[in-house]
């Protein structure tokens, strides 16, 4: 073989467009075989548009992104919102298309999810959350996440993070 393939990874990153804190973030992978012989593939990782403090409290994300939560993570085409403007609650909601770089793109592919996440007692951080993903319009996925993350006194830290799998009844 004398494939002579060439990637070149390019991130851009557009701050405050609109002057109002409207910001733009892309990372990305061009790909080719100078010599023609093998097909590499190039790649979009992650390309949104997401504003902080859209309203007091809740900031967006438009567009491909990283979605990671105890129940689950995922590369989605969608919209992500996280309000945290009720107490020492917060809440994040997301849901879009769900991406796959192996399979291909499908759009009866979907994902959504919901996590309700806090901090008590300035030192104990607790998060509970749901997601479900959907392949070729069939349910695939339905799980559930717990993570508590606790320090004592800066000089002991306690994390746990557990996922059960309602459809398979599992943890």
């Amino acid at each position: 073989d004398t494939a002579v393939p060439l990637y070149q990874y390019l991130l851009l990153n557009v701050q405050d467009i609109d002057g109002k804190g409207l910001n733009f973030r892309s990372y990305g992978r061009l790909a080719d075989d100078l010599a023609g012989e093998v097909n590499v593939d190039s790649r979009l990782y992650y390309a949104y548009l997401e504003k902080k403090n859209l309203l007091e409290g809740l900031d967006f994300k438009l567009g491909r992104q990283f979605i990671s939560t105890t129940a689950g993570a995922s590369l989605m085409d969608g919209l992500y919102l996280n309000y945290d403007n009720l107490g020492p609650l917060g809440v994040k909601l997301f849901g879009g298309g769900d991406v796959s770089y192996y399979e291909g793109y499908n759009a009866e592919d979907l994902l959504a999810g919901v996590e309700l996440y806090g901090r008590f007692l300035d030192s104990l951080d607790v998060g509970l959350s749901y997601l479900q993903k959907w392949d070729e319009s069939e349910l695939g996925n339905e799980l559930f996440g717990l993570d508590v993350d606790y320090t004592y006194h800066n000089a002991l830290n306690i994390y746990n993070e557990t996922q059960f799998d309602y459809l398979s009844n599992s943890i």
